[in-house]
């Protein structure tokens, strides 16, 4: 018995922490969904419905049900606080006061383990690296906004710069190598704390726009981590920052870059309509960019995707004409790092656009080729999705089937929060076809498999 169910004694149900802590049920507690955290409960602890009422009380079987499939809310602050009391989630979660059962928060805090605060395997980023990673964000935002008060006048040379460019370019390759992203975070942030200090340091205009422009990247690295851990919000002001210091430096491919990163977190939240316009802010930006790059041609695809979502197929297509010209482009195109759209990736994006779009006939042929090409653990994972999604707007339980546990076994192998995303869609997606035993029972194997991650 764990600490916190033996603090709940008498009480009939205590959530295990494995559970509580769990990406899955912090996510739902932070956005307050509480149609997943009820489903969480359900799923991973094998209580029944009329279990979960009456740990909660004054709630029925049919009203947990209906709250699990998303038929009704939770609403007012003493509902949400019997369900954290009947689940035994910290009031904290959930955003209401500390529940009687709870420890004083001195206490929690000394009884943990110091691998428990250091440990990034574990799951989450640890409060420490957050807390000194904000720290360094607003070190930096000063930086950019206020050369003139930050830069130093000990009129030493700056010889770092051509060091964070070496080393910028190293650990976007390792990123794109990881199995688990979120290994690759230790390094930025002391990279990060580097870089801060330097720019503390530059004494000319010249060398602070070239840190400046390694920041751009390096937050963009930073934003990447954080939004393949599920972490949004971080990721937010990680391209925020990078596009501040790009600007700063003059990069404007760079900087459309930054703009387009930001784009995805609400092309993932579905804010398409609030979506177009930042893309066209890094569509204008990126127009201004080295006409050799493919940064305008990127920012095309991504905006082809959102029209997609919108479900204008007009618009659609015309941005994906513009994606294609990147063909013609000669040389280099991308530099592996802040900037990897090229000619390859075609077939995946459109074959995106056309399942969003419900065009099957075009979506299948251009996802078959896609596949057909060497392709990252994580572009393999949203090819075979759009397949699996493609599979059910066509009720093929065998495409179905064979898609998304390829998807299932990349979980397994990267433990990567945008794989998860993309399982959780199939899952969402599947409903329509549950008729189908095998297809009830995949469902069920993905919610195992998300029950992995603790």
């Amino acid at each position: 018995m764990d600490d916190r169910a033996a603090r709940r004694t008498g009480y009939p149900l205590t959530i295990p922490d494995a559970l509580l802590h769990s990406d899955a049920m912090r996510q739902a507690c932070v956005t307050r969904n509480y149609g997943e955290v009820f489903r969480l409960v359900n799923r991973r602890t094998g209580s029944s419905y009329a279990d979960m009422a009456a740990a909660i009380g004054k709630m029925t079987s049919s009203r947990v049900g209906d709250i699990i499939r998303g038929v009704r809310g939770v609403r007012g602050q003493g509902v949400i606080e019997r369900v954290c009391d009947g689940f035994g989630i910290p009031g904290e979660m959930l955003g209401v006061p500390t529940r009687p059962w709870e420890p004083d928060r001195h206490d929690i805090i000394a009884a943990l383990p110091q691998s428990e605060t250091s440990d990034l395997d574990t799951g989450d980023l640890d409060e420490m690296i957050r807390r000194d990673f904000i720290r360094l964000m607003s070190m930096a935002n000063v930086a950019v906004a206020l050369p003139e008060l930050t830069m130093g006048d000990s009129g030493q040379p700056l010889d770092a710069i051509g060091s964070h460019q070496r080393m910028n370019s190293h650990l976007w390759q390792v990123f794109g190598l990881a199995t688990t992203k979120r290994t690759v975070y230790p390094v930025v942030q002391g990279q990060l704390a580097e870089l801060v200090e330097n720019m503390r340091r530059a004494v000319t205009g010249t060398k602070y726009k070239e840190l400046c422009a390694a920041a751009g990247s390096l937050f963009q690295l930073a934003g990447e981590i954080h939004f393949d851990s599920n972490r949004y919000a971080d990721a937010t002001h990680s391209y925020s920052l990078a596009a501040n210091a790009s600007k700063e430096a003059g990069d404007y491919d760079l900087w459309a870059c930054a703009l387009t990163r930001q784009a995805f977190i609400g092309l993932y939240e579905r804010e398409y309509g609030a979506t177009v316009p930042l893309l066209q802010s890094a569509e204008h930006v990126a127009q201004r960019g080295d006409r050799q790059l493919a940064t305008r041609h990127w920012v095309a695809a991504v905006q082809a995707e959102v029209f997609a979502k919108l479900g204008d197929y007009d618009s659609c297509r015309r941005a994906l004409d513009r994606a294609g010209e990147v063909e013609a482009l000669s040389g280099t195109v991308h530099n592996g790092g802040w900037l990897r759209f090229e000619g390859s990736r075609l077939a995946e994006e459109r074959g995106a656009c056309f399942v969003a779009l419900g065009r099957a006939d075009l979506a299948e042929a251009a996802l078959t080729d896609a596949l057909k090409q060497p392709l990252s653990a994580r572009r393999r994972v949203g090819v075979l999705a759009d397949l699996a999604t493609l599979g059910i707007q066509q009720r093929d339980a065998d495409m179905i089937l064979e898609h998304t546990r390829s998807v299932i076994e990349l979980y397994r192998q990267t433990k990567s929060g945008y794989v998860r995303r993309r399982l959780g869609s199939i899952q969402t997606r599947l409903t329509p076809v549950l008729a189908d035993p095998r297809l009830s029972q995949l469902r069920e194997e993905i919610a195992v498999v998300e029950g992995e991650v603790v």
